[in-house]
């Protein structure tokens, strides 16, 4: 295989065959990569996707951030850590 790349336990032989299989850019597979966090290649919504936060859904990530008075980024950093539960409670997150 060229450049194997394991990602939740499946190996794919390609960055490109990576993102093409999880419907994402090369180049954010190359960066999560290149930065330790493979497993969270694929993870986080698309926009306008539902994301549903302690029970309630939302219509995308930006919508439950405007609802839950934080950035689009916390919502997106929850998600790809599996911390959307505490989403929005305030600082410092649990960790």
């Amino acid at each position: 295989m060229k450049n194997p790349i394991t990602i939740r336990g499946v190996t794919y032989p390609s960055q490109a065959a990576a993102a093409r299989a999880l419907g994402v850019s090369t180049s954010s597979v190359a960066r999560l990569a290149r930065r330790g966090e493979p497993d969270s290649i694929g993870i986080g919504t698309k926009s306008g996707q539902p994301i549903t936060i302690r029970g309630v859904t939302y219509p995308s990530q930006a919508a439950a951030a405007r609802a839950l008075g934080i950035s689009r980024q916390a919502v997106n950093d929850a998600t790809r850590t599996g911390r959307l539960e505490r989403c929005g409670l305030g600082w410092p997150p649990s960790r």
